[in-house]
């Protein structure tokens, strides 16, 4: 007894045809799926070199914050920079 695709020549030829088929479509698929990994991968090390200088930026900014909040330092500024003096008992006036 014979299975209908030994019989035809023409079936075989199709038969073959489509496993060659696919089998380079599955091959171009490996391909896309590791040029497009690769892609995903430089992409991954870009946005984690972005997050770091991130972080580097915001230790600095915390650091300027609290530098800022001190008093002595806003007093320092506000007299070398801005000429700012306390006034004097007379120029005071206290409301009640």
């Amino acid at each position: 007894m014979s299975v209908w695709y030994e019989n035809s020549p023409l079936m075989q030829g199709v038969l073959i045809m489509l496993l060659i088929l696919f089998t380079v479509g599955s091959a171009v698929g490996v391909i896309y799926i590791k040029h497009r990994e690769v892609q995903l991968y430089i992409t991954l090390q870009g946005l984690k070199k972005q997050y770091e200088q991130s972080l580097e930026e915001q230790g600095r900014l915390r650091l300027e914050e609290a530098s800022w909040g001190n008093l002595a330092r806003i007093e320092d500024h506000a007299r070398a920079k801005l000429k700012m003096n306390y006034p004097q008992a007379a120029q005071r006036v206290v409301l009640h």
